[in-house]
Parts: C-alpha cells; structure tokens; sequence
C-alpha cells in the first residue's frame, strides 16, 4: 500500500488531533487507539504504522503539544512596553496552556505516562521561565521593575502561576489568570 504525501500529513494530522483529544480526556492509562482512530477515521494499523505503538503515539502528541508552547515561550511578536510584553507573554502562555489543559494535566499530573513526557513539558516551560527572566531583568535595566526583585524568582513564579490555574484540581482552563497576572506585574513596578 503506498500513501502520497499529501494523504500520509493528513492522516498523520487528524490521528494527532484525535489522540489529542482521547488522551485529554481519558489520560494515557484509559486512552484506547481503536477510539482514536475511529475518531480520526483511519485504520488502527495506520496509528501503529506511523507511531509504533500507543506510548510512541502518545509522545508524538506530546511534542506536538509541547511544541505548540515552545513556539508561543518567546519574546517575538510582544510590543509595547517591558512591562506589557510582560503580560501579553503570560496572557499568550496561559492561552496556549488552556488550549492543551488536559493534556497537560494528563501528563504532569498523572505518574502513567513516564518521565519524557514529563521532560519534554519541563523543557518548554524552562524556556518560557527563561523568557520571562529575560524579559524583567531587561525591564529592570530600563528602570520599570524595582532593583529588588530576583527575575529568576519572578520566572519562576510566573511560570507555576500560569500551568497551576490550568492543572491544579479545580482550575479552569477558561478562566484566564488575569487578575494573578496583573498581581503579578504590579508587584514588579515602581
């Protein structure tokens, strides 16, 4: 059986949107690959082709997932001020956290799914903490955060903040953080 290209993407793409999905809701333990590719319209052996097995499947979703913070951790894109980039950066953190919650959830929360998933969360949340350290300890250079404050811990702080309002029990990945945010940055200033 030989699969185009174009075919071959968009098999692969709607088999990681239905896993997306089912490991979302159901973690990696209750996720089922025939529910995922009902869902995807495929064939079960297709997933098994691509992915190899259900853990190489539930990694590539959470690359793909991880992926999508990574490219969102950065400063590119933020105008305004230092302490509006700030924001805009943590708005747009939260915003692409909420987007995959469950999956987070499913992953930092539940000890199933082993620790390079794990890794693989931690890696791009370090960046985005990076990014945030970089951009308070610039705005602290230009005068708009006390000279008092640590960036690492506001990172730090930041970070937690933002993955805790979507993982923790209770949490809700519609509500956006912004009082915490703005809490957060008003700490900052002068």
């Amino acid at each position: 059986m030989t699969l185009s290209g174009e075919t071959r993407r968009d098999s692969r793409g709607l088999i990681l949107s239905a896993a997306r999905q089912e490991f979302g809701q159901q973690g990696y333990a209750g996720g089922r690959v025939d529910r995922i590719a009902r869902r995807a319209g495929v064939n079960k052996q297709l997933i098994f082709y691509y992915f190899g097995s259900k853990a190489g499947l539930f990694q590539a979703v959470v690359e793909s997932a991880s992926r999508d913070i990574a490219s969102d951790a950065g400063a590119a894109g933020l105008s305004g001020g230092p302490l509006d980039q700030l924001r805009a950066l943590l708005e747009r953190a939260f915003n692409t956290l909420a987007a995959n919650a469950d999956l987070l959830r499913a992953t930092v929360v539940a000890s199933e799914t082993g620790e390079g998933s794990r890794a693989l969360w931690a890696e791009h949340l370090a960046q985005l903490g990076e990014t945030i350290r970089a951009l308070v300890s610039d705005a602290q250079g230009l005068g708009y955060v006390r000279d008092d404050v640590d960036p690492a811990i506001v990172a730090h702080t930041a970070v937690a903040t933002v993955v805790g309002s979507v993982v923790l029990p209770g949490a809700s990945g519609d509500r956006r953080p912004l009082g915490e945010i703005d809490l957060l940055i008003r700490g900052l200033a002068w």
